[in-house]
């Protein structure tokens, strides 16, 4: 009897778990609609597991490195490392770049080298991200979800964003 109360145990705590680590951006809602705006946006690039959860902050400071391709329509003139670059080609460069920041690169150096922010860049300058900052959604979304040290990928009209959240 006490063996079976331990794998019924086991099992509900399994149940829980599985529960618990379900992504919100699998919910829909009433109406059949994706209940996470981002989860269409998941291209295999996008950190759309950390923007499909809830903001767990209103003020943060980040550090990004920014990555166009030829094709981008930013309504600005291009860095021209982007001129001869492909989407594709830009995805995978972002995650390059954020792997080595996760692995523990620090971010100022990578920044200065492959960054076409020219706001940031060589300065290595952190932004203030808050709902209410001059910065894009999508950036302020992905930065108001990180944890400090935490990093991950957004894709704006900008470009793509590895963005780290830093004390």
């Amino acid at each position: 009897m006490r063996a079976l109360m331990n794998l019924a145990l086991r099992l509900s705590i399994l149940v829980g778990l599985l529960a618990i680590s379900a992504c919100a951006h699998d919910a829909t809602t009433p109406d059949g609609s994706a209940a996470c705006p981002y989860a269409s946006a998941n291209d295999g690039t996008q950190s759309y597991e950390i923007l499909c959860t809830d903001p767990i902050a209103t003020h943060v400071r980040v550090k990004h490195i920014l990555i166009g391709w030829k094709d981008l329509p930013t309504g600005r003139p291009l860095d021209a490392r982007a001129q001869g670059r492909t989407y594709a080609e830009a995805q995978q460069l972002a995650r390059d770049l954020l792997q080595q920041v996760r692995s523990g690169a620090a971010i100022e150096p990578l920044m200065a080298k492959y960054s076409e922010d020219p706001g940031s860049a060589q300065s290595g300058v952190a932004y203030e991200a808050s709902p209410d900052a001059s910065l894009v959604s999508e950036f302020k979304a992905l930065s108001l979800r990180l944890k400090v040290g935490d990093s991950g990928i957004v894709k704006s009209q900008f470009g793509l964003h590895v963005i780290k959240r830093v004390p």
